[in-house]
């Protein structure tokens, strides 16, 4: 039997998208991003 494979992306806080993914049977999380900002210099304080 053939497999589909899916990888879609939504914000941990959007629950109508997660609902919506769930319902389509869309339920595995792979991983979460985490993004950094630069620290400000002194001078931009």
């Amino acid at each position: 039997m053939a497999r589909a494979l899916a990888c879609l992306q939504v914000v941990s806080d959007n629950t109508a998208g997660r609902a919506l993914y769930a319902s389509l049977g869309l339920t595995t999380e792979l991983y979460r991003y985490h993004y950094r900002r630069a620290s400000r210099s002194s001078s931009e304080l």
